[in-house]
């Protein structure tokens, strides 16, 4: 466990692949097209523009995933600190001729001079 001073980490910046646009779109295109039409997949034209497509749109896809991901890791994070807090909380607190006297759990590795 760690405290509460700790960052949180996050995924290392992912270099931007250039990718052409117009080709993810055409691919995503022929792919909602493929839906209606199963004949189109046959199409030799339609294999030929797939085939040269596809690279631009798997890094088109790759980068919506990997935002996705990076957005669900600060969260997962986030989560897990409030978890943290509460779990490293004192049970029990009272004030005592002018002391704070704490009972904590001992898993609890961020004591205070004055728990007990």
């Amino acid at each position: 466990m760690s405290n509460s001073s700790t960052v949180t980490p996050s995924l290392p910046e992912m270099e931007d692949i250039p990718y052409n646009k117009f080709n993810a779109l055409v691919f995503e295109t022929l792919i909602f097209l493929e839906r209606f039409y199963p004949k189109i997949r046959l199409n030799p034209w339609v294999i030929r523009a797939k085939d040269n497509c596809h690279p631009d749109w798997t890094e088109f896809r790759t980068g919506i995933v990997m935002a996705k991901l990076e957005k669900d890791f600060v969260q997962l994070h986030e989560e897990w600190d409030i978890e943290e807090k509460k779990a490293n909380a004192p049970l029990y607190t009272r004030e005592q001729n002018g002391k704070v006297l704490r009972i904590t759990a001992p898993w609890v590795l961020n004591r205070d001079s004055d728990s007990v």
